[in-house]
């Protein structure tokens, strides 16, 4: 769906960044089997109260609907393996600028394993060159591994692959944006944002964000 900054302010706590999603790990000492019970039911109260505290703290976009990205590019996709370029945040949103056209969207990807990434996007317009170079990668990666190419670490030699191929055209792929590499979302740096795109707001966005934006390249899944 189309989404503003005049929905989500609502939700946020002042001007900090909201999070997309719970962090279940947050809850790690309640959900972990293996971590050592209570001693009485006094530590019951406790840890729930400490619970209360962790979710009224973090802002969620728990009423916010993420359209499939399977609807927002159908045209797009009717180009077979064409990868849609987009400036994501995929784990905490800052405030959005109001000039772009943003979208709260479900992206299915890594194959056979139907990974769901949500993210709040605003897509842009790629070089020629860097767009080929990227729908040339959807197609050879696409049924990757046999359709379980679900990660960076799934098959080492696929990733090296991939980082020496955008690596001629001047893009790495470091830290935090390896961990969306898989089957349909290709991940480039954002501090190259000069290298992929002429979008003069996209790459000032990029510089300025308090939050770390990614950008990446949306293609079909396999599955």
């Amino acid at each position: 769906m189309i989404i503003s900054e005049t929905e989500i302010a609502p939700l946020r706590h002042g001007t900090d960044p909201i999070r997309i999603a719970p962090e279940y790990t947050a809850l790690a000492p309640m959900n972990d089997f293996a971590a050592p019970a209570p001693e009485n039911y006094a530590d019951f109260s406790r840890t729930l109260s400490d619970a209360r505290k962790i979710f009224q703290e973090i802002s969620l976009l728990g009423s916010v609907t993420f359209t499939g990205t399977d609807e927002v590019f159908c045209s797009d996709w009717r180009i077979p393996h064409r990868a849609v370029p987009v400036q994501a945040f995929t784990q905490f949103v800052p405030i959005l600028t109001r000039r772009r056209r943003w979208m709260a969207m479900e992206h299915q990807g890594g194959g056979y394993v139907c990974a769901q990434t949500l993210m709040v996007a605003t897509r842009f317009s790629a070089l020629p060159g860097i767009q080929t170079l990227i729908d040339d990668i959807a197609r050879k990666l696409h049924f990757a591994i046999n359709g379980w190419f679900q990660s960076a670490d799934t098959d080492p030699a696929v990733t090296r692959s991939y980082e020496a191929t955008i690596a001629r055209y001047g893009l790495t792929l470091r830290g935090s944006g390896r961990t969306h590499l898989q089957e349909s979302i290709y991940p480039v740096d954002a501090d190259k944002i000069a290298t992929l795109t002429e979008d003069a707001e996209i790459i000032q966005l990029c510089q300025v964000s308090p939050v770390s934006p990614m950008i990446l390249f949306l293609a079909e899944n396999s599955d």
